[in-house]
């Protein structure tokens, strides 16, 4: 097969002393590499976020339904205790009326009201009189005591 000249073209020779310049052409490939692992990077961190978004999410809505029956829990005791109350509240009530400590007097102490029949009046020939005593202090006393406090204090003065 022949070539024809203009399609094929050799070297020209090279001169003594000369150097060959060399063009080298652009590498795309380095860079769509590294911009391939940069959006790889990107997708991968954008997962990490929603994946942990998800799982605050999660955890967040077992805890909100597990205080959410806490509170029920605590919501029905709570009503228990109240019920309760009632029922003490009314029974101490019923146990302070005038009727039912009537009632429990006669049906079990066995106790009955009194009749005017029943009383009797007692009347006394001298009427109360208070007698005071002598405790034994008198003015004379009073006075030789504070005495003997002066003198002492004199003495200590001294």
């Amino acid at each position: 097969m022949a070539y024809q000249g203009d399609v094929y073209r050799a070297p020209a020779p090279q001169r003594a002393g000369e150097a060959l310049h060399v063009v080298q052409q652009p590498q795309v490939r380095p860079r769509r590499r590294s911009r391939v692992r940069a959006l790889r990077l990107q997708q991968a961190a954008c997962f990490t976020v929603v994946l942990a978004i998800a799982g605050v999410m999660i955890y967040s809505h077992v805890n909100l339904t597990r205080l959410t029956n806490e509170v029920s829990i605590q919501q029905g005791v709570l009503d228990d205790l109240n019920s309760e109350y009632i029922a003490l509240k009314a029974r101490q009530d019923q146990a302070l009326s005038l009727s039912y400590v009537e009632q429990y007097a006669q049906n079990t102490l066995g106790m009955v009201k009194l009749d005017t029949n029943q009383v009797e009046y007692v009347e006394m020939n001298n009427p109360d009189q208070i007698e005071v005593r002598e405790t034994g202090v008198s003015l004379r006393s009073a006075m030789s005591g504070l005495a003997k406090s002066f003198t002492a204090v004199l003495e200590y003065l001294e």
